[in-house]
Order: C-alpha cells, then sequence, then structure tokens
C-alpha cells in the first residue's frame, strides 16, 4: 500500500496507509453525485422507481443493481428522496435489476431490453415486511461452507452482510462525502489493555473516502502481512475485499452465536482453507444485528503469525454505520500488530524474540460534511469527568492538571476543581495530575486505571493528601523518634526560580534537651545494678543532604524546640541563613531556600 491509497500498519515504523473518512450525505447530494454518471443523451439507460407493495408509497435508500445476462454487476445506484433511480448500461442488450434492503427480501427484475440511445422505464414494487436473523440456528450450521449458498442459514446472514458491504463501496466509489479524521497510533500493553502512549493527528484536509485496502488479487497472492524494505505491514480488508470472488474461493463461512461484548448478535465466521507456507492469511467475523440485519463491525485476526509473536489481541477491526438515505460507511477502524523484544531464554540463554507488546493504528471519523463544507454528522468518542479534591477531600482544588499518561490528553481545574478529557478513542488510560503545592515537596500520585468507551462519559474523583501527609510518608521507612519532626524544602536560584542541583544543605540546631540514663543508680530503688538515673542533656546536631535534579532535600528527624538554622552552597554561591523553629511533634515543616549570590 502506498500511503495516499490503502490502509495498511507496520509495528516496526508505525505508519498507516490509506484513506478514512466517511459518514453521511443528504440524499440529494447523493442523487446529484449519482446523476453525474449518466449520459441521457449517449446511453441505453433504465429509469424508475421502488415502491413499497400495497401502498405505493416511495423507497428512498434502497440499493438498485443493473445485472447483465452472465450475471455480472454493471451498475448501482441508491434511490433518491423519491424513490427514483437511473442506471446506465455499458452496451445494449438484455438486463435485469435487483433491488437490495438491509433486513428486507430482495426482488429481481424480469429481463429488459435495452436499446442503444434509447431509454426504458421500469418501477420495482418491494415487500414491506421486514426479514430477521433472529430465528437463525447457529448450531445447524457447524460445517465451513466455501460459498454462502453452500449453506441455508449461512446464505441469509451473507446475504444481509453483503448489502451493507456493497453499500459501503458504493458510498466510496461516489465520493459523495467530505470527512475530518482524528488518526491515532498508540502502544498498547501486551494484552491490549492499558495504552502505554499515544499520539494523535487530526486531518487538514477533507478526505473523500472511509478505508481502502491492497487490491484482492495482491493480498490474496502475498498475504495479509508482508514483508518491505522499510519494515513489515499488516493489511486490512475492506468491502471490496469481502465481496471478491478471489475472497469467497478462498474462505469458508460458518455461523456463530455471540457473546460477551458480541451477546445477542450473530455472527459469520470466515477462515481460509488453503493454507500456504509463509503466506499470512486473516480470519475472523462480521457481527451482525439479528433484529434488524445490520451489519456492526468486522473483526480479524492473522493466521500463522510466529509462535512466539500470536495473540488473541492482533488483527483489527472495522465499523461500520448505516445512514438514513442508504449509505454505509466505516466510522473507526484499528490495525493492532506485534510489537516485538529481545530476551535470553532461560534454559539456553540465547537472546529470542517475545511479544513485548502491541502497537495499534486506526482512525475514528470525526465529522462527515457534503461537498458545500455542511456538517452532516459529529462522531461519539470517550470523555473522562470529574473533580479534584483537597487534601480534606471536601473544597475542590483548582488549577490542578490532570492527564492521560503517554498521551497529549490534558485538563487543567478550575475554582470548582472540574476537569473534563474529551476525544478519547476506546481504551484503558492511566489517569494522574500535578499541583504546584504537591509538586515542591516531590509528590508523585499513582495514576488511576479507568476504562473508556466510545460514546460515554466515565466519571473520575481524585482525591489530593496534604503536603504534611506527603512528607510523612517520605520518611516512612525511617525510625521515629520522640520530639521530632520532618523538615523538607527546595534549592532554587533567587533569579530564575529553577530548581539547583548538586546543592550543600545542612540544618543544624544547638540545645536540645534529650533524656539520657546514668548507670549504678535506680530511681524506683531497689538495688538494681543495671537500672539508671533519667537526666536532661544539651546536644548539639547537624544533618547534611545534596540536592538531586528537582532541588529537593529531605530530614526525617529534626528536634522540636531548638532553633535550627538551614544553610545552602553551590560552588561559589550560597544562600543566607535561615532560622527556624520546629514547634509541634510530628507535624512537617516545608521550606524553600533561594541561592542569590
Amino acid at each position: 500500500m502506498t500511503t495516499d491509497a490503502m490502509h495498511r500498519g507496520t509495528a516496526s515504523t508505525p505508519r498507516t496507509a490509506g484513506r478514512v473518512g466517511s459518514w453521511l450525505v443528504s440524499a440529494a447530494w447523493l442523487a446529484v453525485a449519482c446523476a453525474a454518471t449518466a449520459s441521457a443523451a449517449t446511453a441505453q439507460i433504465v429509469r424508475g422507481r421502488v415502491l413499497e407493495e400495497g401502498a405505493g408509497t416511495p423507497l428512498p435508500g434502497a440499493m438498485i443493481v443493473l445485472v447483465d445476462t452472465e450475471g455480472t454487476q454493471v451498475g448501482r445506484i441508491l434511490t433518491d428522496d423519491l424513490g427514483r433511480f437511473t442506471l446506465r448500461a455499458p452496451r445494449d442488450g438484455t438486463y435485469t435489476l435487483r433491488a437490495d434492503r438491509i433486513g428486507y427480501a430482495s426482488i429481481t427484475s424480469l429481463p429488459l431490453e435495452l436499446a442503444s440511445g434509447a431509454a426504458a422505464f421500469h418501477d420495482m414494487v418491494v415487500p414491506v415486511q421486514a426479514i430477521a436473523l433472529d430465528n437463525i440456528t447457529v448450531e445447524g450450521e457447524r460445517r465451513c461452507v466455501l460459498r454462502p449458498e453452500g449453506g441455508l442459514d449461512v446464505a441469509r446472514v451473507w446475504e444481509e452482510a453483503r448489502k451493507a458491504l456493497a453499500a459501503a463501496a458504493f458510498t466510496d466509489e461516489t465520493s459523495v462525502y467530505r470527512y475530518v479524521t482524528m488518526r491515532y497510533e498508540r502502544d498498547l500493553d501486551p494484552d491490549a489493555r492499558t495504552v502505554m502512549n499515544e499520539q494523535r493527528n487530526f486531518s487538514d484536509l477533507m478526505q473523500r473516502q472511509t478505508f481502502v485496502s491492497r487490491p484482492v488479487e495482491e493480498l490474496m497472492a502475498d498475504g495479509f502481512v508482508q514483508e518491505e524494505e522499510d519494515g513489515t505491514y499488516y493489511y486490512a480488508p475492506d468491502a471490496n475485499v469481502m465481496l471478491s470472488d478471489d475472497f469467497l474461493d478462498t474462505h469458508c463461512l460458518r455461523v456463530r452465536e455471540g457473546d460477551d461484548e458480541t451477546e445477542g448478535l450473530i455472527g459469520l465466521a470466515f477462515e481460509p482453507v488453503d493454507r500456504r507456507r509463509g503466506h499470512i492469511d486473516i480470519r475472523g467475523v462480521m457481527w451482525l444485528q439479528p433484529e434488524s440485519s445490520e451489519l456492526q463491525w468486522l473483526e480479524y485476526n492473522y493466521a500463522d503469525l510466529d509462535a512466539e509473536l500470536r495473540s488473541r489481541h492482533l488483527g483489527g477491526k472495522v465499523m461500520f454505520a448505516g445512514l438514513p438515505n442508504g449509505t454505509w460507511v466505516v466510522r473507526e477502524w484499528y490495525i493492532r500488530m506485534p510489537r516485538p523484544g529481545m530476551r535470553p531464554n532461560p534454559f539456553t540463554n540465547i537472546p529470542e524474540r517475545f511479544l513485548a507488546g502491541i502497537r495499534e493504528t486506526g482512525a475514528v471519523v470525526m465529522r462527515i460534511m457534503t461537498p458545500l463544507g455542511e456538517t452532516l454528522v459529529e462522531a461519539e468518542t470517550g470523555t473522562i469527568e470529574g473533580t479534584v479534591l483537597d487534601s480534606l477531600h471536601t473544597r475542590p482544588l483548582g488549577g490542578a492538571r490532570v492527564f492521560a499518561e503517554g498521551t497529549d490528553h490534558s485538563a487543567v481545574t478550575g475554582e470548582d476543581g472540574n476537569y473534563r478529557l474529551t476525544g478519547l478513542t476506546e481504551g484503558v488510560y492511566r489517569i494522574s495530575y500535578h499541583h504546584p503545592l504537591l509538586e515542591e515537596v516531590g509528590f508523585a500520585p499513582q495514576p488511576e486505571e479507568v476504562e473508556v468507551r466510545r460514546g460515554e462519559i466515565t466519571p473520575l474523583r481524585l482525591l489530593t493528601p496534604s503536603r504534611g501527609e506527603v512528607l510523612r510518608d517520605a520518611c516512612a521507612g525511617v525510625e521515629a523518634v520522640d520530639r521530632t519532626a520532618v523538615l523538607a524544602g527546595q534549592v532554587v536560584d533567587g533569579v530564575s526560580g529553577v530548581p539547583v542541583e548538586g546543592a550543600l544543605v545542612t540544618a543544624t540546631w544547638t540545645g536540645w534537651d534529650i533524656g539520657t540514663i546514668a548507670r549504678g543508680s535506680n530511681p524506683r530503688g531497689g538495688g538494681d545494678p543495671n537500672a539508671g538515673l533519667v537526666r536532661r542533656e544539651q546536644r548539639d546536631g547537624q544533618y547534611e543532604a545534596i540536592t538531586g535534579e528537582d532541588g529537593r532535600f529531605l530530614f526525617c528527624r529534626v528536634p522540636v524546640g531548638p532553633s535550627v538554622v538551614v544553610e545552602a552552597a553551590v560552588a561559589d554561591r550560597a544562600a543566607e541563613p535561615e532560622t527556624l523553629v520546629l514547634e509541634e511533634a510530628g507535624r512537617p515543616e516545608f521550606m524553600t531556600v533561594y541561592i542569590r549570590n
């Protein structure tokens, strides 16, 4: 695939090739675009309407297909708002018309003779009673049939999937929509659960197609995973690939029942029938809504990847949406590829590959527009919103930056402490936050994992500790001493405010009263020679620390009561000595030391 023609992904150099975009257009725009393909002056054409049986009501959005005597489809179009259609035959001869509507039985006309330069008129009357797939017997289709007509239930499900795929292919071919897309590349953990990092890119130009794959002949010949000079490329099927004879001749089909995410849906599974060495094919499922017979999405994985890189999470998903005027579009897609790593074999110590993670590349159609720029549809993405509360968990904390780790999604809380992260694709994100008061003491909160779903708002309340709690936690591993407290701080440049690394910080005190025991006497009597008398002594003390990149220092057991002198120096510069008194045992103190000269 080339970057201007189709979709692919590579795990070595993350890249997608292709065009994404398509949502919705009014029937008027569709009629204009399709009418341009018919030349009434020179062609052999057929015009008509599609009407509902009984009432005679015009039916918009039905697919009308022109078929020659060999059974080859030579033209197709969607009916307009008044149920009208116009088709041009490539030559004079005998043809039939077929009317397709998803969820309704297709009908075929009697043979029509189309003469050169002449026009024929034919109205098609279609049944109004919908057909549903909810009475499919899944157990009856254990056999994987090579052609849809090889199994009754397979044929019924395939017929509905085929209609949606054909409508999607037609929508792309006519290019009557313009799309604004958001494309992304992200790394997931090996279980494809957590987003480790993500980059997004919004298209500047309005694109004309949704999802275009490599020609089916090349995929059948070379496989869906191909080695090229600049990396290994992973390809996904589009509607034309799934509809092709080449694909149907090499993949068998069976009906599947949904569970978990697909519970209540009916699936049409496909898998390759001829596995060739070095040829990586795909297997997967097309999932349909039984009541409406509408295609929801196509999911697939790569068959016969190297054993050390295999995972049920590798592959891709193409999500469809039907629009009121009969067009169908790809609203979202992604491809997941292995991100290999190297590690020694525990038995032989020989380096070997393993699945270190998963690279996902995909796109979401954010906006669908007419050629004149009218917005028709806005995409739904996921949202995380909530409030950041202060250390008492009762008051909002303004000025906190909330962000999804590894991505550019972030927001700053207002005075009400509220935040909102929008435009999120589906997945599990690690949400964290910063605040200037907590950053001073080096607080780094543990991120909260949040699952995001498209079209849903996920609430998340974040609770901040006090600076005192942060400092006490920092000294949790140091044995406590009575009548002491934590003293922490940061050394910064007095002019620029930048933290100073490598500064020597000292905290000195004199006259600290401590209790000692004089041996040889027992204050309670009894003559115990090992007993001692408690007495008060004055002792001096000093702590020293070297600041790191953040300029911070921490003294965990500074005495309460005496004056403590704090000094800092680096190279030929020093801070003015500062004196303070820690007044309450166990209550941490924080200070900022400025080096000015």
